[in-house]
């Protein structure tokens, strides 16, 4: 059975800094439709097997069951609900930032 996927509104949101920061930060417009089509993509296939990809190693968050998979520099932060069939996409962001103090800023369920 195929999973449905929902996106947090800030999910959303990241989605969008992101394209507008390499769009109109560094100038690249063709980078930011590729980079956006890629997450995209990568969020897609997650209705398919998401538990492939591997817990985080951290507390809380391992056990709350937030997953991760990477996209280039970007790193898609999701949990994976399997009695409703639902991928929860909770953050996008850069590999290179704080990843734990942003998802301790995050509202987690």
């Amino acid at each position: 059975m195929s999973y449905h996927i929902e996106l947090t509104n800030q999910a959303k949101n990241d989605l969008d800094e992101i394209y507008s920061y390499i769009a109109l930060t560094l100038l690249s417009p063709d980078v930011a439709a590729n980079m956006y089509h890629s997450i995209i993509d990568c969020i897609r296939s997650l209705d398919s097997m998401p538990l492939r990809n591997a817990l985080m190693d951290d507390e809380p968050w391992k056990s709350r069951g937030l997953r991760r998979c990477f996209v280039k520099n970007y790193t898609i932060f999701y949990l994976v609900d399997e009695r409703n069939y639902i991928v929860r996409i909770i953050r996008i962001m850069y590999s290179g930032r704080d990843v734990r103090y942003q998802l301790s800023e995050s509202n987690l369920p």
